[in-house]
């Protein structure tokens, strides 16, 4: 389980995971904020979903792929929930996948302030009355079984305001990319003994949420990534 906040300004989150749906551990590698280029993203779910998204986004990029599609890891799940949180393009979208589901939605939550995971059911009052991701993750950690360690947060406009590990958020795009790729391949190494790793997705929005099609919000997410692939193709 675990807390991610949005707050329209930052991204926040936690780094604890949950082992078989009761051991809270802090020896995972993997963050579940990040930043690739101008986009920046949120994630609560298995770990194994965050994963894949963020290889999916690796890979448009590297691979020069013109069309961005879920993972069919993701959409083929059927035991635990996915939520990301992108802000790309001047918009955050929310992208759901919830248990048994085969299709996913799309929200755009640009000025609704969200928290995703467990903590949201203990920090509604903190991201109505003064929405902070951070605040909203450290009062999680305090009241929240399931949310933990350090608090990881990253502006949403401005690269080099972060606490994230200083490889991963190098101005150098490449470099970003390299050490991502690093996170999920020590991931790897140590969740590949049968373990499930499960965060809770229960949702709180400050706001209403805007519904958009499937086809827009991909559409959106394919603009931003060329947009990363073609500035990492002129460094």
């Amino acid at each position: 389980m675990t807390t991610t906040a949005y707050d329209t300004h930052f991204m926040a989150s936690d780094i604890a995971f949950t082992v078989n749906r009761t051991e809270v551990t802090l020896n995972i590698p993997f963050r579940k904020v990040k930043r690739l280029g101008d986009i920046v993203f949120g994630m609560a779910g298995c770990l194994f979903c965050m994963r894949d998204f963020s290889e999916a986004l690796i890979d448009f990029i590297l691979q020069n792929k013109t069309q961005f599609v879920l993972p069919i890891s993701i959409l083929e799940k059927t035991s635990s929930d996915f939520i990301a949180l992108i802000y790309l393009s001047g918009s955050c979208l929310k992208v759901s996948k919830m248990v048994n589901h085969t299709e996913f939605t799309i929200e755009n939550i640009t000025n609704v302030p969200t928290v995703i995971g467990s903590g949201s059911l203990h920090t509604q009052h903190i991201i109505q009355d003064c929405p902070n991701a951070i605040a909203v993750v450290l009062e999680a950690i305090k009241y929240d079984q399931y949310t933990a360690g350090e608090v990881k947060y990253c502006s949403i406009k401005r690269e080099e305001v972060h606490n994230l590990e200083a490889p991963i958020m190098s101005t150098t795009l490449n470099n970003q990319i390299q050490m991502l790729q690093t996170e999920i391949a020590e991931t790897n190494q140590l969740v590949g003994n049968g373990n499930t790793y499960h965060a809770n997705t229960e949702t709180y929005h400050h706001g209403e949420p805007v519904k958009i099609s499937t086809e827009l919000g991909l559409q959106m997410f394919q603009h931003s990534l060329t947009n990363v692939r073609n500035k990492l193709t002129t460094n």
